[in-house]
């Protein structure tokens, strides 16, 4: 699955509050994850996306938490109802999170990582990543947004629009075209009007390695 989708990044959080009534494990049918390159002032620091498709047979509202961790460092996080993000397509629950970085925003770990989730019933599944890639070596993607038209620079395979509003809030999604975009065709109805500033973001699908661009004002 490619989280630079417009679903993906427009996913929905979604607060867990039944109660289990089996006692089936979920299952961990797929991990879907990435090594992020993200503005900050002086530079770019390093962040993790990593979303698991879950099964579980008393439904997705069976899933507690998800916890990431890579042992040989100690580092960890916890993602549940309060936190994480879901993704539907069909039959299918894509469960994770964003900006899983250092906190001091250092390059994080290599290594396996393990990605844990844990039901109500207290029943556990688990998969597991090895994140050995370096820091993406290509430049991160640009734009700038005049009028009606968006300037985007990235040399990477695939490069999506990100559309905020005021307040920093994603809108929107859509991927978009090196040099010059009709900025105007790209947002979507009534949301283009709600759209403050706009980024880009660069994939490249063979390294799991991603990039985000500075946000820019419409």
């Amino acid at each position: 699955m490619r989280l630079a989708c417009p679903k993906l990044l427009l996913c929905l959080a979604l607060g867990l509050g039944l109660t289990s009534c089996g006692g089936e494990a979920p299952e961990v049918l797929a991990l879907s994850w990435r090594l992020e390159m993200r503005p900050q002032k002086g530079g770019y620091y390093e962040s993790l996306s990593i979303f698991a498709n879950v099964h579980d047979f008393d439904g997705p509202e069976d899933i507690e938490s998800l916890s990431l961790s890579q042992d040989a460092s100690g580092l960890a996080w916890v993602l549940d109802g309060g936190n994480w993000s879901v993704l539907k397509e069909g039959d299918d629950t894509w469960i994770g999170g964003a900006d899983l970085a250092m906190a001091d925003r250092s390059a994080l770990p290599r290594g396996v990582y393990r990605l844990v989730a844990t039901d109500l019933s207290g029943q556990r599944a688990e998969r597991s990543f090895t994140l050995d890639c370096e820091a993406p070596r290509k430049a991160p993607p640009s734009v700038t947004a005049s009028g009606k038209l968006a300037e985007v620079d990235s040399v990477w395979p695939e490069t999506a629009l990100l559309a905020y509003d005021a307040a920093g809030i994603l809108l929107q999604a859509k991927p978009i075209g090196r040099g010059s975009n009709d900025l105007e065709g790209l947002l979507s109805g009534a949301l283009a009007g709600k759209t403050a500033s706009v980024a880009v973001y660069g994939y490249d699908p063979q390294t799991h390695c991603g990039a985000f661009s500075w946000k820019t004002k419409r």
